[in-house]
């Protein structure tokens, strides 16, 4: 190949495609790359790759023909013979283990590793960002760069894009977590055919799972229960016809009995009032940490459950207790929905989607067991990690480490209740103040000055106490002068600062604006010399608009050739300086390539002379030649500067 120094290993005649649109060309293949080169360079574009991206290689059996995979399309080769394609595969297998990259994504942990996306990462990625794509096959396909020197530029963007893609950088999508329909265990109700007394409940994994974790008295009856002492049809039956029972109470009395839980069934009372025990407790612990000082009937919603308390005052509750311990029923039911629908599926239990017909019942009751165990068993150890957590934060606590309250503020909190506050008491010397009258505020200080005129003791003031409210009264005015002199020396400190005489004093908007035109004026003026009079009526068109009169494909074009450019500019930049030889050896061929692409911009800012689309074409691609030429010019004397260093040695 030209444009690398590895020997060529492959070189074999092949057309680029199939049928009439094949284009005659070689096919040249090294260690890392595979180089396919036209006969007529005017019928179609060399292209390149990366024998580490290609992702998958198809034949045709029986015939000559090869179709390589990338991340930028695939690039199918038509060999003279069967046996040159079969050499072509053989020698790609070989050098595919060989290849210095990996089309895949660099682990976690790697922090020096290079982060490179497979192939369908890079799809995705082309497919967000059209400019990447446009970049990466005028420089990668082409040859110019290879894939781990594009995407080493681009670690930061990379990893991003991988994160929220979900891949997280490591090839590892993240999963999120499930979750719950809003609906309410009420909301599953029963179904009648209508010609027998019996009712049917409809029961799915989905629902089992919800019951389970909206009612734990349910699950750990059924993991005490099924199936040493019953089976699972036996458990479902009993446990309707309690929720039957609950629905058809409620509903026949309106709420005015008494609608909980049926502490009567031996098969959930028990578990219940286990349920009941552990939230009294956690309750009491939770109200361990109030200031009992501040402690406004905090714990009266504790009660409820997993939420807060739903009752309003105790007057307007006008059903008394029976009707206090239906509401309370309700509230819980709906504040442990809540937090198990804030909670989200728990993680780990399948996502089962096997809906209980009637006519496949039998077919399916045995899977639909083994279902119901599996998500038993996966809920109690995730309640049994997150009662390890939980016993492990209180034995923190106990020890002084948690956020439990400490003795110390416990002591303070049990001194502060048996003392009153100081500011709410009338110490016996201020008995002789007037209260505030808030009806009437201007008797409090018609009575303030009768006091002030009859004296301290009700008399006539004396000339001592006229001394002392004439001290009282200077000394206020002193203290008033002071603040106006204080103010005054503000506004004088203030009135004293110049803008001007700042380090970075703020800039007139007009003023930026005037030397921005005057700067630009040289340029313009340039382009009037140039150009003459055709760029002196396109410079009157503001900026937004000198670009109305270019074709929207020629300035598709453009921008394509500039982003080429600046990526070109951005890899020769990270050369310098020229401190080793493979930093020399890259700096060489990106340095020629950027002279290929400077007369390609200049050959574009001379096509249609005299017209006013050569003076945009010009004022949009000159800074790019300006760019390129510094960039050579920096290259030139750096390389000068290695080659007398070499001389010296």
């Amino acid at each position: 190949m030209a444009e690398s120094s590895e020997p060529v290993l492959f070189t074999k005649r092949a057309q680029r495609g199939t049928g009439q649109n094949a284009v005659d060309g070689v096919c040249l293949i090294t260690r890392t790359k595979v180089r396919w080169e036209p006969s007529d360079p005017s019928k179609a574009q060399t292209a390149v790759l990366e024998i580490s991206a290609i992702t998958r290689t198809q034949q045709a059996p029986g015939k000559p023909f090869i179709k390589l995979d990338t991340a930028t399309g695939p690039l199918v080769l038509g060999f003279t013979t069967v046996s040159d394609r079969d050499d072509a595969v053989d020698l790609l297998k070989q050098s595919k283990p060989a290849a210095p990259l990996k089309a895949a994504t660099a682990s976690p942990g790697g922090g020096d590793k290079l982060l490179v996306p497979s192939a369908v990462q890079a799809a995705a990625l082309f497919q967000e960002d059209r400019d990447l794509e446009s970049v990466y096959k005028s420089l990668v396909v082409a040859g110019i760069l290879s894939e781990q020197e594009f995407w080493r530029t681009r670690q930061s963007q990379l990893r991003d894009a991988l994160a929220r893609a979900g891949s997280g950088g490591g090839g590892q999508r993240s999963k999120q977590r499930v979750g719950l329909p809003s609906a309410m265990l009420a909301d599953v109700k029963p179904s009648a055919d209508g010609q027998t007394e019996k009712v049917h409940f409809t029961l799915t994994p989905q629902s089992i799972q919800q019951i389970f974790v909206e009612r734990p008295e349910v699950h750990r009856a059924y993991l005490a229960h099924v199936p040493r002492s019953m089976d699972e049809k036996a458990f479902w039956t009993r446990y309707f016809k309690q929720q039957y029972k609950r629905m058809a109470q409620r509903r026949r009395q309106g709420l005015t009995g008494d609608g909980g839980d049926d502490d009567e069934d031996e098969l959930f009372a028990p578990f219940r009032k286990q349920l009941r025990e552990q939230e009294a407790a956690q309750a009491k612990l939770a109200m361990g940490r109030v200031d009992p000082t501040v402690n406004v009937a905090a714990d009266d919603g504790e009660r409820l459950g997993g939420g807060f308390g739903a009752l309003r005052d105790g007057a307007s509750d006008l059903g008394g207790p029976r009707r206090r311990t239906a509401l309370d029923s309700i509230a819980k039911d709906v504040n442990r929905h809540a937090a198990v629908v804030l909670e989200g599926a728990p993680e780990g239990l399948a996502d089962l989607d096997m809906a209980g017909d009637g006519s496949e019942q039998q077919q399916q009751q045995q899977q639909q067991g083994r279902d119901t165990s599996s998500i038993a068993v996966a809920l109690a150890a995730q309640q049994k990690a997150a009662a390890a957590k939980t016993a492990a934060a209180a034995s923190a606590a106990v020890a002084g480490d948690g956020d439990s309250v400490s003795p110390e503020r416990l002591r303070e909190w049990q001194e502060r209740a048996a003392s009153a506050l100081d500011d709410l008491t009338l110490d016996e010397r201020h008995k002789q103040y007037t209260p505030l009258n808030i009806t009437d505020p201007r008797s409090y200080f018609d009575s303030t000055a009768a006091a002030m005129a009859d004296g301290p003791d009700g008399k006539q003031p004396t000339h001592h106490h006229h001394q002392q409210q004439q001290q009282q009264f200077t000394g206020a005015a002193a203290q008033s002068a002071a603040s106006a002199d204080a103010a005054s020396a503000l506004l004088a400190a203030l009135d004293a600062i110049q803008p001007l005489a700042l380090p970075n004093p703020p800039c007139d908007p007009d003023l930026a604006s005037a030397v921005v035109l005057e700067l630009s004026q040289d340029r313009d003026e340039e382009l009037i010399r140039e150009f003459g009079h055709v760029a002196a009526a396109a410079l009157q068109l503001p900026p937004q608009d000198r670009t109305h009169g270019v074709q929207s494909l020629l300035l598709e074009h453009l921008r394509a050739e500039a982003l080429k450019t600046n990526e070109l500019l951005r890899h020769f930049w990270a050369c310098m300086p020229l401190l080793s030889a493979i930093r020399a050896e890259k700096a060489a061929n990106l340095a020629r390539h950027l002279q290929e692409q400077r007369g390609l911009l200049a050959s574009h800012m001379r096509h249609h002379p005299g017209s006013s689309q050569q003076v945009h074409v010009t004022m949009m691609l000159r800074p790019l030649a300006h760019a390129i030429d510094a960039a050579l010019a920096r290259y030139e004397a750096e390389a000068e500067e290695r080659q007398r260093q070499q001389q010296k040695l």
